[in-house]
């Protein structure tokens, strides 16, 4: 990482904390450069880490993609004056979507005989469920867009 402001490498993390609830964390970074301080939020991406999908066949299964989860808010919540707030919304429906496909798998243990670690997968209509009621927690019109928007591109 570079300072925001010299965009020499040179920073030192000053104050870290970790987030209560979800895999985030927040830093305070001081460039020792010429003394700029900013902060930070690093959290995990969740971009093909599992599948939305029908079925146990991979062919009924598709990654899961978070830029296309935002492209699908952004559009639902044209009404909103601000939508920055779409973008940690996403994050927690990632969040969210990542551990209920998790479930799916339950503990991985290691063993000699498998080659590759099973992929977690959410059942679609239940990840449809999780967003629609993540959404109606933050703003209901915002879940109706998105949920007409949902049964438009089903037709």
């Amino acid at each position: 990482m570079r300072c925001l402001a010299c965009t020499t490498g040179k920073l030192e993390i000053t104050n870290s904390r970790k987030h209560a609830t979800e895999p985030r964390v927040w830093r305070r970074r001081a460039c020792t450069n010429c003394g700029f301080i900013f902060t930070t939020h690093e959290l995990p991406d969740y971009t093909g880490a599992f599948t939305v999908g029908n079925g146990k066949h991979r062919k009924d299964q598709i990654p899961f993609n978070k830029a296309e989860l935002l492209r699908d808010l952004f559009l639902a919540g044209s009404h909103m004056p601000k939508q920055d707030a779409l973008i940690w919304l996403a994050d927690t429906i990632a969040s969210k979507a990542f551990r209920a496909a998790a479930e799916s798998i339950g503990t991985y243990k290691k063993s000699a005989k498998k080659t590759s670690l099973p992929v977690p997968v959410i059942d679609n209509a239940a990840y449809q469920q999780l967003v629609l009621d993540t959404l109606t927690a933050y703003d209901a019109l915002l879940a109706a867009n998105y949920k007409a928007r949902l049964s438009l591109s089903y037709r």
